[in-house]
């Protein structure tokens, strides 16, 4: 199954739509500047299908452990007496946070009944980070890498992977657009990675309040313990090697 998610405003209001199969399902929208942003998935006739609301769990943890680094590096710099002081310092700085993990960007999903159904949050621990979708008694984890101008979120059950998001970081008008393959047994999570995407572009491509015209391109390399996660033979294995980015024929 094949899933376009494709920004059609940016700036201050932020507006998607999304095709399955080439026929636009439903619409989507994100909240402007928040720490907790929210997103919404809608059907065509305007109504709710999935909404899933910022919750600020995590958020107060990372700050309190960001303010007590600080303090104690200003502590360390003006009472500085050996360099063996400050490598212990940062040496147990990052013992911590290796030991206690932090969850962040919790974001909880109802229905149109106001049922939750799901939630979604970042998990970081140390250098080791990636996002949770957790449904029922079901966790699928979500590592993400950038090569080029490439972005690639795998998606795993366990130790299968059963999706991946193609991202272009090269963007026209400031607007976003994700490519989404599932595998066809698992179709019954279609709208929830939907709007899934929505959460992840909100975290990470929002660009809230920026104006911008034109062509933007965008390069990056990242580098972390998830990478392994990434396969390249998945996409063509599962969707035959001349799957195209955008076929260019969706219906409205």
């Amino acid at each position: 199954m094949v899933i376009k998610v494709r920004q059609t405003k940016a700036g201050i209001r932020h507006s998607f739509r999304v095709y399955y199969e080439g026929k636009r399902q439903f619409d989507g929208s994100q909240t402007g500047y928040s720490h907790c942003p929210s997103s919404w998935l809608y059907n065509l006739d305007e109504s709710v299908h999935l909404e899933g609301r910022g919750k600020r769990k995590g958020l107060l943890r990372g700050k309190v452990i960001n303010l007590i680094f600080c303090i104690g590096a200003l502590v360390v710099w003006f009472s500085f007496t050996s360099v063996l002081y400050v490598i212990l310092y940062i040496a147990l700085f990052f013992f911590i946070a290796t030991r206690f993990p932090t969850v962040t960007d919790l974001c909880i999903v109802q229905d149109d009944t106001g049922q939750k159904v799901a939630r979604f949050h970042h998990y970081v621990k140390g250098m080791t980070s990636y996002s949770v979708i957790k449904t029922g008694d079901r966790e699928y984890r979500i590592y993400d890498l950038s090569r080029s101008h490439y972005q690639y979120i795998s998606i795993y059950s366990g130790d299968t992977q059963i999706a991946q998001v193609n991202k272009d970081l090269h963007t026209v008008n400031n607007k976003d657009m994700y490519m989404l393959y599932l595998l066809d047994e698992q179709e019954e999570l279609a709208d929830l990675f939907s709007l899934f995407v929505l959460y992840f572009d909100s975290h990470n491509h929002r660009n809230y309040g920026e104006a911008f015209v034109g062509v933007k391109k965008n390069w990056r390399w990242t580098r972390s313990k998830t990478d392994r996660f990434y396969d390249e033979t998945w996409l063509p294995s599962h969707f035959g090697w001349d799957v195209a980015e955008d076929s260019g024929d969706y219906e409205d």
